[in-house]
């Protein structure tokens, strides 16, 4: 029997899961390729299409937006496993191209690879094989902080609060300078953030003061 994850992200995330749809389930190509149309999906630069996705506890395949929680994805419940993929479409149907395991909600390791397999393909849909990026958590005991390992680099899930202190520092600074700000979706790479919530802080922070924020999707 295949194990499941339990949410162990922040419980604010969780108790705003509770009011949201679950992902959508995929059950078939035709399912994955009426989400990308009906939910506005663009492809990226390389032509592929990002979603978050998850396994839930009864081993069905569900994605949603790529910057949805997946503890909303799921509904709430647990998962066998989640992360992000990115698909690409063709005349052939569809495929993942790239594969993680990155949820800091869930910490699902890599050994859950095969019942995201047996689920791509029940559907039909290819895949690499494996998670094409592999990422290992680990939660120290004592502050209970989850690390990421991820490609030999050892990182700590973003924390929202850090970044909101960076921001009021900031408006500081460009009011001083009668600055405007330029900047990338800042927090949404390696550090994993989500765009959904760190776009609010901006707003809350540097617009409502009037200073001039430009923000580069790259």
């Amino acid at each position: 029997m295949a194990k499941l994850y339990r949410y162990v992200g922040p419980h604010v995330i969780r108790k705003r899961a509770v009011n949201s749809p679950p992902g959508t389930p995929i059950r078939s190509v035709r399912d994955l390729l009426d989400w990308i149309q009906h939910s506005g999906q663009e492809p990226d630069h390389q032509g592929l299409f990002a979603a978050t996705f998850v396994i839930d506890e009864q081993g069905i395949f569900r994605v949603a937006n790529r910057h949805s929680e997946h503890v909303a994805c799921a509904g709430g419940g647990q998962v066998m496993s989640a992360g992000e993929m990115f698909f690409r479409l063709s005349g052939a149907g569809a495929e993942v191209v790239e594969a993680s395991n990155q949820s800091t909600g869930y910490c699902p390791e890599p050994e859950s690879w095969p019942v995201v397999a047996s689920a791509l393909d029940r559907i039909a849909i290819s895949h690499p094989g494996r998670f094409t990026q592999k990422v290992i958590f680990q939660r120290c005991p004592t502050c209970r902080e989850r690390n990421i390992v991820k490609d030999e680099w050892y990182t700590q899930p973003i924390r929202y609060e850090a970044v909101e202190d960076c921001l009021e520092k900031l408006v500081a600074k460009a009011l001083e300078l009668s600055a405007s700000v330029h900047m990338p979706r800042i927090g949404c790479g390696l550090a994993g953030g989500k765009w959904e919530r760190i776009e609010p802080l901006i707003v809350k922070t540097l617009c409502r003061r009037d200073v001039p924020v430009t923000v580069y999707d790259f």
